[in-house]
């Protein structure tokens, strides 16, 4: 970004001549070219400066609102997912599809590589211990990655289940769900086996419950994974996405005036 910046060329801005300067410091804020542009600044006179700077406080303070008003349309969200799993909604479509829309729910951080994926379709290898009455599909593939054009340095495999049943029973996850979850992680590992830096794999189970036999092998294959195998409920998902998005909704108050 190359700004070139005189006290004469802001006297008296129009609206569009303050918009675009705007958008690029925007959009520049942590390109070098910014620090540049800061430095420059202080050797103007204290008129022009204190003229610059009144245009960036005012901008900020409208970009904080509008992100004061997209945290709490997210936090309405997060509140219909939490009353749709308690009242029995199906993994699928109800659940999945909601997630699909909306990954942040999970975590803001990941972004989506896509959803009911066939392992074949990777040239993963894919052999389940058990007979399994469902097709073979992921739920979801998330990656957490450096700027492009890098390659994902850490993926995420997601499965999930539906909370409760309508009459409000929680639903139990049998033995051969929790095996097929653990077989997909272990082909996706396999699969970047190979790669002179390969990405770290992990896999996230979400369910309320699961039968006896299906909750002795979640906890041995978290014990044997080493922080790579997870498994939560949809009660602390929902819980952390809900504090998180709270608490940036305070930050963002703040910043936006707002009391």
């Amino acid at each position: 970004m190359d700004i070139a910046i005189k006290a004469a060329d802001v006297g008296d801005p129009n609206p569009a001549q303050i918009r675009d300067f705007m958008r690029e410091v925007v959009t520049g804020f942590k390109d070098k070219a910014v620090r540049e542009l800061m430095e420059r600044v202080k050797v103007e006179d204290e008129g022009f400066q204190g003229k610059f700077w009144g245009l960036v406080r005012e901008f900020s303070l409208i970009d904080a609102r509008k992100n004061y008003s997209i945290i709490k349309a997210r936090l309405e969200t997060i509140d219909r997912l939490d009353h749709a799993i308690k009242a029995g909604a199906k993994e699928v479509p109800d659940i999945h599809e909601t997630i699909k829309e909306f990954p942040w729910l999970l975590d803001p951080r990941w972004s989506l590589m896509g959803d009911e994926i066939d392992p074949m379709s990777l040239d993963v290898p894919y052999a389940p211990t058990f007979d399994l009455d469902s097709g073979q599909r992921m739920d979801f593939i998330f990656m957490l990655r450096p700027s492009a054009p890098a390659s994902p340095d850490q993926i995420l495999i997601v499965e999930i289940k539906r909370g409760y049943t309508p009459n409000g029973k929680a639903h139990k996850v049998n033995k051969d769900e929790v095996v097929k979850f653990y077989s997909y992680t272990l082909g996706i590992r396999q699969k970047y086996a190979g790669n002179s830096r390969p990405p770290s794999i992990y896999g996230l189970m979400i369910a309320t419950d699961y039968t006896q036999e299906a909750d002795m092998i979640r906890k041995d294959l978290q014990s044997r994974a080493g922080g790579n195998l997870e498994f939560q409920t949809w009660e602390t998902v929902v819980d952390n996405t809900r504090r998180l998005h709270t608490g940036w909704l305070a930050v963002t108050r703040r910043s936006a005036h707002i009391e």
